[in-house]
């Protein structure tokens, strides 16, 4: 699986990841961008800010950082 994530990111296919967070409010969130970084533990997503993190930080790319253990689904079009 990590060859897949990898070839993903080698490839820059845009990317939805299916996250389980198990709360009373929301059982999944999805994130949406390009695979940055791979290892056996963790995946790092970059995605587009949003209007408020622009605001506070400057910039245009966020990085978000996704356990292994908690992605559910990915979906991909290549």
């Amino acid at each position: 699986m990590m060859n897949k994530f990898q070839d993903l990111m080698n490839d820059k296919v845009l990317v939805q990841l299916v996250i389980d967070v198990a709360t009373d409010k929301a059982h999944h969130k999805v994130v949406k961008g390009i695979i940055k970084h791979v290892t056996r533990n963790f995946i790092e997503v970059g995605r587009a800010a949003t209007g408020d993190e622009k605001a506070q930080m400057g910039t245009d790319e966020v990085r978000v950082i996704i356990p292994m253990e908690k992605i559910a689904e990915v979906i991909y079009s290549k």
